[in-house]
Formats: structure tokens, C-alpha cells, sequence
């Protein structure tokens, strides 16, 4: 079977056959309603059905036409792509402002669930919007799920305040030199959240350059001006809890690699 790159490039280099593939990822239909739906004769379509067969990307069965298990994976690929470029697209400003060379590939393969996510900025009136944001969303969380990337008492003291508050569960990504710092200036409360265990508590050595929140309410992301600049300014914030989910999957994998 050809590579996954290569099916994928020949799905895109043609408008008929990209077409054809997203219709179907939509779920099996017959050709004559997808030459409908396309505004495309049904020679053309037969044509660029019979194109896909080849690559065994889909399958006719009786008088319908769908995709194979690989023609979706490749579907569900395209349309990740798509959604990830309006995600940079949608909020230029943040992405471009933000050095993302930092992030790890599998966290950029997966910016698609910020397609629809809000911009929070803070302003010269307002120098603590972002914080107030954040703080009014975690205080409503029980279930979450935190790579904290750096130390700062206020975010450490606000996050474990309402952990306890709403006796929720927190899992928690951050190095030992953080957690360290943490502990220091919250002694009581860490040992009272660790014995209940509503916290678990995952460390890593290797560079976390970004702080990513995926709770049951809200998900999150501050990123890094440079290697050494964490930036508070800005934030993307994400309510819709469908896309929730798929941040949830996002935070598992990359949990998954940092603490490997």
C-alpha cells in the first residue's frame, strides 16, 4: 500500500478527488447524490471514484460508495490539516507572536481544536484581564488537568485553592524544581491534597514551553515569547465542550511524552 504522505498528496492534488473524499467522510452515499452534492457529472465522478478504488481509499458496495478504514484515516488527516491552518489563521496574532518552534511536534500536529477558541488579551486599563480569566474559569473546575511550565505563587496558590475548594482532581505535568517551589510555599495544603488524593502529580526533566489547562468547564494556553519569556499577556481559551474533549486527548498524549 503507498504511504500515508504520498495517498495524502495524491488526494489533494486534485480538486475532484479531495472533494470526493470529504464528502464520503461524512458517511456512504450513492453516486448519483454525490454527483448531485458536487455539481459534477457522473462520469467525472465515476472516473475519480474508480482512482480512489485504486489506492484502496474506497470501497463500492452494491449501489453505494464508501470509504475504506484508511481512505477515513486519510479524510480524518485533511481535514485535521485544514482545521489546524484556520486555528493559525483564526488568531494570527497569537501564534506569530509566540515562538512555537518550542512546542513539540505532537502538540502542533493537534492545533486544530484552537480553531474556534477565544483571544484573551489583557490591555493598558486592564494588565490583569488574562489572569482574571483564567482564575474565574478554574473556579468553577473539578476535574483538571495542568502543564505548568513555570512558577509563580499566584497561579500555584489559585489553582490549589480551588483543587481543594471543590475537592476536585488534579493531574498535574510540571518539573521537580517547580514542584519543589510549590511545596515551599504551600506545604500544608500540597500534603493535604496529596494524602486525599486529589492530586497526582507527574514530573518531568524535559522543557516544558508551554502552559496548557484542560479542565471539565474550560481549556487554555500560554506560550512562550522566546526560550526565556513566558508570556501572560495573551491567552486562547477554549468553552466548547465537545472540542473539550479533543483537548483532553491532546493533554494525554502529550503528558504521555513528557513523562515517558
Amino acid at each position: 500500500m503507498t504511504g500515508q504522505f504520498e495517498l495524502t498528496k495524491f488526494v489533494l492534488s486534485s480538486d475532484i478527488r479531495l472533494s470526493l473524499i470529504m464528502s464520503l467522510y461524512g458517511g456512504e452515499d450513492t453516486i448519483e447524490n454525490i454527483s448531485l452534492k458536487l455539481d459534477k457529472s457522473q462520469g467525472n465522478v465515476l472516473r475519480a471514484l474508480n482512482e480512489l478504488a485504486e489506492k484502496s481509499l474506497i470501497e463500492k458496495i452494491n449501489k453505494t460508495v464508501k470509504l475504506t478504514s484508511f481512505g477515513f484515516f486519510i479524510a480524518f488527516n485533511i481535514k485535521q490539516l485544514y482545521d489546524s491552518y484556520h486555528s493559525l489563521e483564526n488568531n494570527s496574532d497569537f501564534w506569530q507572536n509566540h515562538d512555537i518552534d518550542l512546542i513539540h511536534s505532537c502538540f502542533l500536529k493537534r492545533l486544530d481544536i484552537w480553531k474556534s477558541a477565544k483571544l484573551i488579551e489583557y490591555t493598558k486599563f486592564d494588565l490583569t484581564k488574562t489572569f482574571t480569566s483564567y482564575a474565574g474559569n478554574i473556579s468553577n473546575s473539578k476535574n483538571m488537568n495542568i502543564i505548568l511550565p513555570f512558577y509563580a505563587n499566584f497561579y500555584a496558590e489559585l489553582i490549589l485553592k480551588f483543587l481543594d475548594k471543590n475537592n476536585g482532581n488534579l493531574r498535574l505535568v510540571t518539573t521537580e524544581e517547580i514542584w519543589n517551589l510549590i511545596q515551599k510555599d504551600n506545604k500544608e495544603l500540597c500534603g493535604k491534597l496529596l494524602e486525599n488524593n486529589n492530586l497526582e502529580l507527574n514530573l518531568t526533566d524535559q522543557p516544558l514551553k508551554l502552559f496548557f489547562t484542560v479542565c471539565d468547564n474550560f481549556s487554555s494556553l500560554f506560550l512562550y515569547l522566546d526560550e526565556d519569556s513566558f508570556d501572560d499577556s495573551s491567552m486562547l481559551l477554549i468553552k466548547d465542550k465537545k472540542v473539550l474533549n479533543d483537548a483532553l486527548s491532546v493533554f494525554n498524549m502529550y503528558s504521555a511524552i513528557l513523562t515517558q
